[in-house]
C-alpha cells in the first residue's frame, strides 16, 4: 500500500513539474518579444518627441525675425513646410528604430526625398528664399525696390511671391499689383532704395550770355528749399549746346513725391529766373 502511493506521489510530482514547466515557457514566449518590442516603442516616442522640440525651437528663432505683414502673407506656409519635413525625418528614424535595416529604409528615404524634390521644387526653393529674405531683410515692407524691369513698393512678402506696388514714375500709383516670383528676387538684379530715395534731375536751358554762376546758384538754393536740405547736397553739372546752356540740377527725392517735388522745383526756379535781368530763359 505505501509503495503505491509513493508510485503515485512520484508520478504527480512529475506530471506537476512538466506543466509547470511548460506553462513558464510559454509564459517566457509571450512575454519576450513584448519586452523586446518596449525598448523600440520608447525610442520612437524619443525620436518624434526630439523632433518636436527641434519643430518649436525652430519656430522660436525665426518667429523673432518675421515682421506682422511677412506673418500675414507667408508665415503660415512656412509652418506647413516645416512641419511635412520634419515629420518626413522623424518617421524615417522611427521605421529605422523598429525594423532594424538601415540600409533598406535609407534606400526607401533617398528615393522618396528626390521624388518630394523634385515635386515640391519650386515651393521649397521659395520657403529658403522666403527664409532668407526675412532674416537677411534686404528690403521690408513698405521699401521700394527694382528687380529686374519691375520697379514699385513692396506690398508683402509671401513664399511664393513678393507683392509690389507700381508708381508711374512719380507719386502717382497705377493702381496695379505686380507679383514677382521670389526667386526672382536672388536670381535678377535687385536695387534697394534707402528710405525710398531715388535719383531725379531738373533741367533748365539759359543763353549763353546768361549769368551761369548766378543761374547754378539760384537753383541749388530753389532746391534746398523745396527739399529742405543743405545746399551742397544739391549738385549741378553744365553742358553746353548750340546757342544755349543746360544746367542739370541733381538731387535724391522720395519716389512717393517724386513729380510733385520736381514740379514746385521748376515752378520756384522760373519764377526766380524772371526776375532776375543776367539770366535769361531759352
Amino acid at each position: 500500500m505505501s509503495h503505491e502511493i509513493s508510485q503515485f506521489s512520484g508520478v504527480n510530482i512529475t506530471n506537476f513539474t512538466r506543466e509547470t514547466f511548460n506553462a513558464t515557457k510559454e509564459v517566457i514566449h509571450d512575454v519576450t518579444p513584448r519586452i523586446q518590442l518596449e525598448p523600440k516603442i520608447i525610442a520612437g516616442i524619443l525620436v518624434l518627441l526630439f523632433f518636436a522640440v527641434i519643430y518649436v525651437i525652430i519656430t522660436l528663432i525665426v518667429k523673432k525675425y518675421v515682421g506682422k505683414d511677412e506673418t500675414r502673407k507667408g508665415w503660415n506656409t512656412f509652418l506647413v513646410f516645416l512641419r511635412i519635413f520634419l515629420l518626413f525625418i522623424g518617421l524615417a528614424f522611427v521605421l529605422t528604430t523598429f525594423s532594424g535595416n538601415l540600409a533598406a529604409i535609407g534606400l526607401t528615404a533617398g528615393l522618396l526625398g528626390v521624388w518630394l524634390g523634385i515635386a515640391l521644387q519650386k515651393p521649397i526653393v521659395g520657403t529658403f528664399v522666403w527664409l532668407l529674405l526675412i532674416i537677411k531683410k534686404p528690403f521690408k515692407i513698405g521699401d521700394y525696390i527694382a528687380v529686374g524691369n519691375f520697379k514699385g513698393e513692396v506690398d508683402g512678402i509671401t513664399t511664393s511671391h513678393v507683392h509690389i506696388k507700381e508708381y508711374s514714375g512719380g507719386d502717382e500709383k497705377t493702381g496695379r499689383e505686380i507679383l514677382i516670383p521670389i526667386n526672382k528676387v536672388v536670381e535678377e538684379n535687385l536695387v534697394v532704395y534707402k528710405e525710398g530715395l531715388i535719383h531725379d534731375e531738373v533741367s533748365v536751358n539759359i543763353t549763353q550770355k546768361s549769368n551761369l554762376q548766378k543761374a547754378k546758384k539760384i537753383m541749388q538754393e530753389v532746391a534746398s528749399g523745396v527739399l529742405n536740405i543743405r545746399e551742397k547736397d544739391v549738385k549741378t553739372t553744365v553742358n553746353l549746346q548750340k546757342g544755349s546752356i543746360v544746367i542739370d540740377l541733381h538731387y535724391e527725392v522720395n519716389i512717393k513725391r517724386k513729380d510733385e517735388i520736381s514740379s514746385s522745383i521748376k515752378e520756384a526756379i522760373f519764377s526766380r529766373f524772371l526776375k532776375e535781368r543776367d539770366v535769361d530763359l531759352v
